[in-house]
């Protein structure tokens, strides 16, 4: 099942002990994800073209763009 879908969470863990440091539920399914090189925020791709940009830390929603498409 995918993050996102029937309000399933994100969770981040720490990269050397896998413990959940933040977990929150995005706005639509997740189809994709990437780390900006920061390492600090990283941005999901979800159904319907939605595109949203986290804060790794904090779990917060930076910004959000639709792009009105659908991406697989």
């Amino acid at each position: 099942t995918k993050a996102g879908a029937q309000g399933l969470p994100v969770v981040i863990r720490d990269g050397a002990t896998l413990e959940p440091r933040v977990a929150f539920v995005p706005p639509r399914q997740v189809c994709s994800a990437a780390w900006l090189r920061d390492g600090r925020r990283f941005v999901l791709g979800h159904t319907g073209g939605l595109l949203t940009g986290w804060d790794a830390a904090s779990g917060t929603l930076l910004w959000q763009a639709d792009l009105g498409i659908t991406i697989r």
